[in-house]
């Protein structure tokens, strides 16, 4: 406490163009295109964020409503590596207001059903 932050707050991409769902997509391997804004995002701050006054070292993300859930993502995705060039891309996560709910494959009918109408 009592000590300063840095605060960072990258853009990504929304909607369908964040993780549009659809056999197509699955395919071809394009999916998830908002968590990779945010793993460059993250990429960004390591690369840039002593130039700042912050510490590399000391990166914690945190995601509110469905952030949160970018937040657990980050976390697991890569079979839970989160490096780049050697070192951690963040060091603590902080979920607000998460909810556990299954998650459909972008495969599934109901996901294919959301392609095929933005389409």
């Amino acid at each position: 406490m009592g000590e300063p932050i840095l605060f960072v707050a990258p853009n990504y991409r929304l909607d369908v163009f964040r993780f549009m769902p659809g056999n197509e997509i699955k395919l071809e391997g394009s999916s998830n295109v908002g968590l990779k804004d945010q793993r460059l995002a993250l990429q960004w701050v390591q690369d840039n964020i002593a130039q700042f006054g912050g510490d590399p070292e000391k990166v914690t993300i945190v995601g509110e409503s469905a952030g949160s859930h970018s937040v657990m993502y980050q976390t697991i995705i890569n079979r839970g590596n989160n490096s780049y060039n050697g070192k951690p891309l963040f060091r603590g996560a902080i979920q607000s207001s998460a909810s556990i709910y299954p998650l459909q494959d972008i495969g599934s009918p109901t996901a294919q059903d959301v392609f095929d109408r933005f389409y």
